[in-house]
C-alpha cells in the first residue's frame, strides 16, 4: 500500500472524528437552525464514509483487514438512505453485475 493511501485514510478518519465532535454539539437542540446544521453535518459524515470506502478499495489493502469496517459502513449508509426509484434498465445492469461475480 502506498503512503499516499495511508495518509488519505488517516486524514479521512480524522475528518470523521471532527464531524462527530461537531454533531455532539447539536444532539439535544430543537432549534430549527440547529436541526438544519445537524442534517448538513450528518450528510458530510456519510460522504466521508463513502470516500473512506473508496480509498480503502483503491489502496489494494487486503479486504479482510477492514471487512468489519466495510460491513458496518454499508449498514450505516443503508440505514439513512432515501428510497430511490431506479429504472428497470439500471436494475437489470446491477443484476447482471451480481451474476458476473460467480
Amino acid at each position: 500500500m502506498h503512503n499516499q493511501y495511508i495518509t488519505q485514510i488517516k486524514s479521512i478518519i480524522g475528518e470523521i472524528e471532527k464531524t462527530n465532535a461537531l454533531l455532539a454539539n447539536f444532539n439535544d437542540s430543537e432549534d430549527i437552525v440547529d436541526i438544519t446544521v445537524k442534517s448538513q453535518i450528518q450528510r458530510k459524515k456519510k460522504n466521508l464514509f463513502k470516500e473512506l470506502l473508496s480509498v480503502l478499495l483503491a489502496s489494494n489493502l487486503n479486504i479482510s483487514s477492514y471487512e468489519t469496517l466495510y460491513q458496518k459502513t454499508i449498514n450505516f449508509l443503508k440505514n439513512d438512505e432515501d428510497n430511490m426509484i431506479l429504472s428497470s434498465d439500471f436494475k437489470h445492469d446491477i443484476k447482471k453485475a451480481e451474476e458476473l461475480l460467480f
